[in-house]
This record gives structure tokens, C-alpha cells and sequence, in this order.
């Protein structure tokens, strides 16, 4: 590994997430930009602290509806830490990124 790479995975925090809807999500500590790979698509949300980065990868929201990964308010639920963090939070974000 050349000292660019090193330096890359230093400010980068890649993380599979457990969760139904979301496979993984990567968070870079200098531009604090977090990219969300979902199953299907990739988002890229803007100016994220590592803290709303932490809570969500650690599933910090209960589920709003029922369905096969359980009933209403299963914690931890990444797929809800997302939408109560990122889009509710109103951070910018794009459809696109890469992981």
C-alpha cells in the first residue's frame, strides 16, 4: 500500500451496515461527504458530522411501518436512521457515488 492509499483509507469510513435495504455506507472525514449503497441505487448526501455519520450506521431510528424485517419501531433499523437523519435533517444529497 503507497502512502497516497494509506492516506485514503485514513479519512475514509467504509462500513457494511446489517440491514434489508442498505448494503453498505462510506463516510470521508475531510469532506464529510457519506455515500449510502443501497441495493439499487447509491446516494451521495453532503457536509455530514461523523456523529449523524455514527447514528446512522449504527441503525439509530425505529422503523416507521411494518414489513419483513419486523414491526413498527424495530430498532436498530439503518433504512430509518437514513430518512430520520439524512432527510429529515435536510442535508443535500445526489443521486450517485461511489463506495
Amino acid at each position: 500500500m503507497n502512502i497516497q492509499e494509506k492516506i485514503i483509507k485514513l479519512r475514509e469510513y467504509i462500513q457494511s451496515v446489517s440491514s434489508t435495504n442498505v448494503k453498505k455506507v462510506k463516510w470521508d472525514s475531510i469532506t464529510r461527504d457519506m455515500v449510502v449503497q443501497f441495493y439499487g441505487s447509491t446516494y451521495t448526501y453532503y457536509n455530514v458530522p461523523e456523529a449523524i455519520y455514527n447514528n446512522v450506521v449504527d441503525g439509530q431510528a425505529g422503523t416507521k411501518t411494518a414489513g419483513p424485517w419486523g414491526e413498527i419501531g424495530k430498532y436498530p433499523s439503518v433504512g430509518a436512521a437514513i430518512h430520520q437523519w439524512m432527510i429529515d435533517g435536510g442535508y443535500n444529497y445526489k443521486k450517485g457515488g461511489r463506495i
